[in-house]
């Protein structure tokens, strides 16, 4: 937005002396038909109030404490609000409510009817909350975001639950919990509310493997989980996972965050995640036709996970069981049972420790995450050290110093080009 166009001149209601009402200073944010000034006729005492039409910030005070002023006088600058940001349609900045349209492609003020055509992308927040931020916050906040992680020499990976992490199915109406039973076996019980006084008990199976992984990973990674599972079920799991909540740190992305979802879940998007520029994440999920276009080449295709052989599913059906398929024997888990006099009760295999280290997925993800992290920061490093060598070059002439920034801003341009969907694509 030009700053000369995104300037209102606030005047004065009529002829008297102005004052400024508390608080009136350069720089406070005012709100649409805010008060910032009284100026009382001196003939007739009546007083008036200069009054901001929109939101925005004052930026410059023209008037004096006490200073006479006539009617139409220019007595502050305010420069528009952006709205950088909405809440529920409330603008974060200014508190103005702002009508975004559902395509998420322009905004349009319900105060004074004037039109922005500002483009907004939806951005999902610790919690679930949903942030609809306009083009230039959104890349202001990427780009703090891709910083943040480069100073921690890590990338982003994005995991789904599902047969991918866990296996999950709902238990028996009348299952009753066996705490040692389960414990032994790595089963967890996770109950949910679904209505008042309706809790619903589901049985979950971890992935072999998944603590370590997890632990390895964060090391490299910053985790996030992006399910079609509610977010009642994605916070139940995450905290079967992540007990202390460190791991994850609370970035969810569930089917229950996404408004108007027709799909139940199975379109994923990591534009909710990273507005406009995803290249430093990595998806791991057992299904690729949930990650549509562009967004697919950033992902490692695992081998569902099933454990509750024959048992309900509690969100989604499985991926093909091709992807980075083992040279090891098909697992077979223990199952449990979900009916008869105990439900809930383990079934027995002849030799159910042999099925424990038959699922490799998440140790063969993790060695090519490392290899990942490893090309990444190596052109990274390699870019960085290019630019330094151009950098000194140039102080030997003046003359190179021309042929030096193109060599510089060149070098960055490839920095700012390396992707971790092109790694995975080359590997």
């Amino acid at each position: 937005m030009d700053d000369k166009a995104a300037l209102v001149s606030l005047v004065s209601p009529c002829n008297g002396t102005a004052k400024w009402l508390r608080g009136i200073k350069v720089g406070k944010s005012v709100a649409r038909d805010g008060k910032i000034a009284q100026v009382t006729d001196a003939m007739t005492g009546a007083i008036g109030h200069c009054v901001t039409k929109i939101a925005g910030d004052l930026v410059q005070l023209l008037v004096e404490e006490n200073e006479t002023v006539v009617q139409g006088q220019v007595m502050a600058m305010l420069r528009k609000c952006s709205h950088p940001a909405f809440f529920n349609s409330m603008c974060v900045a200014c508190g103005e409510t702002i009508l975004v349209e559902a395509s998420s492609s322009s905004s349009s003020s319900g105060g004074s009817g004037a039109t922005a055509s500002t483009k907004i992308s939806s951005l999902t927040l610790s919690g679930g909350v949903q942030l609809q931020v306009s083009q230039q916050e959104a890349e202001r906040l990427q780009s703090n975001k891709l910083t943040s992680l480069r100073s921690l020499r890590k990338l982003a990976l994005v995991l789904d639950l599902d047969h991918t992490l866990v296996h999950a199915t709902p238990a028996s109406p009348k299952y009753t919990p066996d705490v040692s039973a389960e414990a032994a076996a790595g089963i967890f019980n996770l109950p949910i509310e679904e209505g008042p006084g309706v809790i619903k008990h589901h049985l979950i199976k971890k992935r072999p493997h998944l603590d370590e992984f997890l632990k390895e990973a964060h090391q490299s990674f910053q985790l996030t989980i992006y399910t079609a599972g509610t977010r009642k079920y994605a916070e139940g799991v995450a905290k079967i996972m992540d007990p202390t909540g460190k791991l994850f740190l609370g970035r969810i992305v569930s089917r229950s965050d996404v408004p108007n979802d027709k799909s139940g879940g199975l379109e994923k998007s990591l534009q909710r995640l990273f507005l406009g520029d995803a290249s430093m994440v990595a998806i791991i999920d057992d299904r690729e036709d949930v990650w549509k276009g562009e967004q697919s080449a950033h992902l490692l295709l695992v081998k569902p996970f099933v454990h509750f052989v024959g048992g309900a599913e509690v969100n989604n059906a499985a991926g093909p069981s091709s992807a980075m398929a083992s040279s090891a024997t098909t697992q077979v888990m223990p199952p449990i049972a979900l009916s008869g006099p105990r439900p809930g009760e383990l079934i027995t295999l002849a030799k159910p420790e042999d099925a424990v280290h038959a699922d490799d997925q998440l140790v063969r993800c993790l060695e090519i995450l490392k290899n990942i992290h490893k090309q990444y920061y190596d052109k990274v490093d390699d870019a960085a050290k290019n630019a330094s060598s151009s950098s000194s070059s140039s102080s030997s002439s003046s003359s190179s110093s021309s042929s030096s920034s193109s060599s510089s801003s060149s070098s960055s341009s490839s920095s700012s080009l390396l992707s971790v969907g092109n790694i995975i694509t080359d590997m």
